[in-house]
């Protein structure tokens, strides 16, 4: 499961936009003091290059949730409330 929302990135001032469509979790850790998950939202240009051997994200977004239960299915729905990301499709 991942998101598709299409951004543009502008890394550099003297390089073209890019964009990029492809949002998914690449990682999620419990935090126990604070009972909350921390998930890792990447953004890469495809699907397909996101599954290229040694792929790099394009940029990298945090987001908390409460509890330490969540898994990667209600981590995508939350996601999907936040305001960047309500129009996002899932695929």
């Amino acid at each position: 499961m991942a998101l598709k929302k299409l951004v543009n990135i502008q890394k550099d001032l003297f390089d073209p936009a890019l964009s990029a469509e492809y949002w998914v979790i690449t990682r999620m850790e419990s935090m126990k003091q604070d009972n909350r998950t921390r998930v890792e939202l990447s953004l890469f240009e495809t699907q397909e290059k996101s599954k290229q051997p040694m792929a790099f994200p394009h940029t990298m977004r945090h987001v908390e949730i409460d509890g330490m239960d969540v898994t990667r299915e209600a981590a995508y729905n939350y996601i999907k409330t936040l305001p960047n990301f309500n129009d996002a499709e899932d695929c």
